[in-house]
């Protein structure tokens, strides 16, 4: 019975430490897609931030008003401060009431 007792613990410890190293193994997986994600996500903001400038530039703001209430239309454009605003962009407007050709979309 005294035998049993060591070769028990021995399986124990081999398992339990087998287990630890398949933890730390799949957290290195799961952090390098965790880190992909993130590059394609900064990337594809940025692209999209061009593109939404380059689209909206030059609009009047009541063309952008009405685009942007149709392309999100829980989330009403509205102008605060010399800019249209959505929930997640902000566009600066002039005086004239055209959305700005640099740094429209941020």
């Amino acid at each position: 019975m005294s035998k049993w007792i060591p070769i028990l613990l021995v399986i124990l410890l081999l398992v339990s430490n087998g287990y630890w190293f398949y933890l730390m193994i799949d957290d290195a997986v799961t952090e390098s897609y965790r880190q992909q994600e993130m590059y394609e996500a900064r990337n594809q903001i940025e692209v999209l931030n061009n593109l939404c400038s380059k689209l909206v530039a030059g609009m009047s703001k009541s063309e952008a008003i009405d685009l942007l209430n149709e392309l999100s239309p829980d989330f009403k454009a509205y102008e605060k401060e010399s800019k249209l605003n959505t929930i997640w962009l902000s566009f600066e407007i002039s005086e004239e009431g055209i959305v700005a050709s640099k740094g429209a979309c941020s």
